[in-house]
């Protein structure tokens, strides 16, 4: 089994979806398929977040329902629906993402805190002692 990243830049935050694709067999229902959903629907979030109508700090939910578009739980248009649900072929989906800030706290041992230092002013040369 190989394993891909798939990087989409938004002006949130950096977009990672990790796309697990098998060599192979890739017709109906295969890996192909679910590779190519994938990055249809990491494509149509990127264009989401760029167009600012969701957010990576803030957190989101985009819903994929009987052809209906919800984002964060509120129907969307007709408009803004064919814009974006044109972009991916699969029928319902969901694609959540927690907080920037709410994920960090949730997991502090993942090692994001290890880079942070605390700010302190830099010595005085005029001091004694330093």
């Amino acid at each position: 089994m190989k394993k891909r990243f798939i990087h989409v830049n938004t002006t949130a935050a950096l977009l990672l979806a990790l796309v697990t694709s098998t060599a192979g067999y890739a017709g109906p229902g295969g890996a192909g398929e679910a590779k190519t959903s994938e990055m249809e629907k990491t494509a149509m979030v990127g264009q989401l977040s760029r167009d600012l109508r969701i957010s990576a700090n803030v957190g989101y939910t985009v819903e994929k329902r009987k052809n209906q578009l919800y984002i964060n739980g509120k129907l969307q248009s007709p408009e803004v629906a064919a814009k974006y649900l044109s972009m991916v072929k699969q029928d319902d989906f969901k694609v959540t993402h927690q907080p920037t800030t709410e994920f960090m706290l949730a997991t502090p041992d993942n090692n994001t805190f290890r880079f942070m230092k605390p700010v302190v002013p830099p010595p005085d040369p005029n001091k004694p002692g330093c």
